[in-house]
């Protein structure tokens, strides 16, 4: 939270507040007879805190620029101190700020003589209890420390130090300018000497005819010949090979098997019989089922022939060796020899011709020269300044104070970066225009005496050129027309030895070649004869691994199918046996499950048509009693009626 500058007394205990202080600095230089016045002011139209800041003048300062104009300074960069407004009182409890000292100090004593500080500090010059006072009888010099009385209404401890608090205000670091300094014009002279080498070519033509021989030997010439031949070899070579081979062979098998084997079968069987009884003349027909259950055991022996195809495979290694297996080849072959010969040949040449002549002369001359140059200056500087607070520690007792000795700060450092960048422009424009004046008159004074300098060499190269002309010309061609007839010669000397040379290299070539020829084609035709011989090894080892690889292969194909044909006819006769028994115990349980049924049928018909007989005569002799159901009259002989829902006899008359 920030607190108005006008207003900092009243802040809140606690509250910290940074101010940068910046005037905007306007820069005002005017040149009398005397030299340059600088002026450095602030702009009062600029509000800063709710504060209206009033112009403030700085010294003046700077120098003439040679007279001619005004210098010109600008503000580049600047750097404000920073302004804490802290919460702590100026000075601790038990002291107040000295003027004079610039620093806190401890409060008086009784009898501490307070007349020589302003009234208004006179509260906080003694110790609590005490309170500075003029003696009715004393002088207004005499002013000292006494002690309080009631009437005085004295403060003590921390009420009086909250009451005279003086709230502290921090600066913090320093006030930086950087200004740049323009000097419009300064004007330099300068006088140059130089010396200039110049150097003239002089030409003169002469006509010179001259005739000249040369011997030249061409030693250890050397040709290079590459000869070729062609020949034919034949050998012989033996080879032993190990082949291998896998054969997979089906073949086919019969085979017999018997097999005795037994089965039980029980079957039911049931049959129905019709029986007649007759007991006292009363007879039952009576209709009866009975079933009967057989068990019977049956064996049967059978024989079977099956038929099984069965699979062999196997693998077989075979070892065979070859010999005198021939090989033929042709091979070419070239070859490369050198020879060197020697030869003499003296030949002649003339050289007619137009010869130019030239010749140089040099000569030096020395000029001076003087020039003027005017160039503007420039320069920035830089310098800082810190407040000038005494013993306060980098703090200041209000804001107003904070602030005067922020802007002094920046004054100070303006100023003193100003005068710099003044004095810095200053040399550079007087480098600069005695740079370009140096510069102006060495380039004339070279004009000036390279002018001289060439008349001078012109005229004695042209004279030199005229007198050794002709000699000249009759030495160039000499020298020409010893080179041509040394060239001649030398090209038919290396000829002549190259040819030489070629003859025997060609000799040597050839031998060499037939030799390189007859050497490869040995070789090749003995690889050839071992490549055909292993190959031919290869074959026979192959097939008769193969062979015997198919011979086990169909052996154990034969073993296999003869396996599973023995197998095969087992089962099958065992399951043909077994069928066959079951059949015969099925037929015989029939059989005797049908002869039972029926005598058990019989037997019971008849035990039960007697028992119904028996049964009807009760009941016909009950009927024939006298009272009884036919009164006097005489039953005649009832015949029996099967009623075949309730299978029980009905009595009628006959």
């Amino acid at each position: 939270k920030a607190c108005p500058l006008a207003s900092l007394h009243s802040c809140n205990s606690g509250l910290t507040m940074k101010m940068a202080l910046s005037a905007l600095l306007v820069l005002v230089a005017s040149l009398g007879a005397s030299g340059s016045r600088l002026k450095l002011v602030k702009n009062p139209n600029v509000v800063s805190d709710d504060v209206v800041e009033e112009p403030a003048t700085l010294d003046s300062f700077g120098d003439k620029a040679h007279g001619k104009a005004k210098a010109h300074f600008e503000l580049v960069k600047k750097q404000s101190i920073d302004v804490d407004a802290l919460d702590s009182c100026f000075c601790e409890s038990g002291s107040f700020y000295h003027l004079e000292k610039k620093a806190c100090v401890k409060q008086g004593a009784i009898g501490f003589n307070c007349s020589s500080f302003p009234f208004e500090e006179w509260p906080k010059l003694c110790q609590d209890g005490l309170i500075c006072k003029i003696a009715d009888d004393a002088a207004p010099s005499e002013a000292q420390c006494v002690d309080c009385n009631p009437n005085d209404h004295c403060q003590w401890g921390e009420d009086r130090q909250k009451a005279f608090c003086e709230k502290a205000f921090e600066l913090r670091g320093q006030a930086c300018a950087t200004v740049k300094a323009t000097i419009p014009e300064v004007l330099m002279r300068a006088s140059v000497t130089k010396s200039v080498t110049v150097s003239a070519v002089g030409t003169k033509t002469t006509h010179a005819k001259v005739t000249a021989t040369s011997t030249v030997t061409a030693e250890n010439v050397s040709a290079d010949v590459t000869a070729e031949a062609e020949k034919k070899a034949t050998a012989k070579a033996s080879a032993k090979e190990t082949g291998y081979a896998e054969a997979t062979v089906k073949n086919k098998a019969k085979a017999n098997a018997s097999a005795v084997e037994s089965a039980e079968v029980a079957v039911t069987k049931t049959s129905k019989a019709e029986a007649d009884g007759k007991v006292l003349g009363v007879g039952a027909h009576v209709k009866e089922e009975a079933s009967a259950k057989v068990a019977r055991t049956g064996v049967a022996v059978e024989s079977v022939e099956a038929e099984a195809e069965g699979e062999g495979k196997a693998g077989a290694m075979s070892v065979k060796e070859v010999k005198d297996v021939p090989g033929e080849a042709t091979a070419k072959a070239k070859a490369k020899a050198s020879a060197t010969a020697d030869s003499t040949v003296t030949g002649e040449a003339t050289a007619d011709m137009m010869v130019e002549f030239k010749k140089t002369a040099e000569k030096t001359s020395t000029e001076t020269r003087s020039a003027a140059a005017s160039s503007q200056g420039t320069a920035t500087a830089k310098s800082c300044a810190v407040p000038d607070l005494g013993a306060t520690q980098g703090k200041a007792r209000s804001a107003k104070e904070a602030e005067y000795f922020a802007a002094k700060s920046m004054e100070k450092a303006y100023k003193a970066a100003s005068e710099a960048a003044l004095k810095k422009a200053k040399e550079n424009a007087r480098e600069a225009a005695l740079a370009q004046a140096s510069e102006q008159a060495g380039k004339d004074a070279v004009v000036a005496a390279t002018a001289v300098a060439s008349h001078e060499a012109s005229e004695a190269a042209r004279k030199a050129a005229m007198e050794g002309g002709k000699a000249y010309a009759e030495e160039v061609a000499r020298k020409k027309a010893q080179e041509k007839a040394t060239e001649v010669a030398t090209l038919a000397a290396k000829e002549i030895a190259k040819k030489l040379a070629a003859k025997k290299a060609g000799k040597s070539a050839g031998a060499e070649a037939e030799a390189k020829a007859e050497k490869e084609a040995k070789s090749k035709a003995e690889e050839a004869a071992e490549e055909e011989a292993a190959k031919e090894a290869k074959k026979l080892a192959k097939d008769a691994a193969q062979s015997e690889a198919t011979a086990k292969a169909t052996k154990l194909a034969q073993e296999d199918a003869t396996k599973k044909a023995e197998e095969q006819a087992r089962t099958s006769a065992a399951e043909k046996a077994k069928k066959s028994a079951a059949k015969i115990a099925t037929e015989n349980a029939e059989k005797d499950a049908a002869e039972q049924a029926k005598e058990m049928a019989a037997q019971k018909a008849a035990k039960s048509a007697k028992n119904k007989a028996e049964e009807g005569a009760k009941i016909a002799a009950q009927m024939s009693l006298p009272g009884g159901v036919m009164g006097k009259e005489e039953v005649p002989p009832m015949k029996p009626v099967l009623v075949q829902d309730e299978k029980r006899p009905a009595l009628r008359k006959a």
